[in-house]
């Protein structure tokens, strides 16, 4: 019987910058490519804080977006670049975070799967969106906010 064991990749930072970012608006990251480390899953996970007046019973949405061509065309009118992103609807919900109206207050997600996210299967190069509708800007600093991921492989046992 073949066995197989889980390795998990480091820890690394996703490109986005979420400071200040207002009110009814949207982010996207730099894409990660998977064509070199070939991870069979991505799990995501990070912090954002909200600014001085959130509004009560808010949430902000956090999205992947994917390319299944090598980073050419990306789902969801994504472009694989740090920068302002409307979501179309077709990006692919991983969760909504909900707040409260407490200021500067870190709230923590995930793991949430990439792979889960598209069937189950990673896309060549993938990505993150952040639709913030907590009713402020989110924080201004940057290092109050984070995105990171942790690759898996499975690795057949000798």
């Amino acid at each position: 019987m073949t066995v197989y064991d889980i390795g998990y990749g480091t820890k690394t930072n996703v490109t986005i910058t979420l400071a200040s970012l207002a009110d009814s608006s949207g982010r996207q990251s730099d894409s990660v490519s998977n064509n070199t480390n070939k991870f069979s899953d991505v799990l995501v996970s990070g912090f954002i804080t909200t600014g001085a007046t959130p509004a009560a019973d808010s949430t902000f949405g956090i999205y992947a977006f994917g390319s299944a061509n090598g980073g050419l065309v990306f789902s969801d009118g994504a472009t694989g670049t740090n920068g302002a992103w409307t979501n179309g609807d077709n990006a692919r919900l991983l969760a909504l975070i909900q707040t409260d109206n407490s200021a500067t207050t870190a709230y923590e997600f995930g793991p949430y799967s990439i792979a889960a996210a598209f069937g189950g299967h990673m896309p060549t190069d993938w990505g993150i969106g952040i639709e913030n509708t907590t009713g402020d800007a989110l924080d201004s600093t940057g290092s109050n906010h984070e995105i990171h991921f942790v690759g898996i492989n499975y690795n057949k046992e000798a």
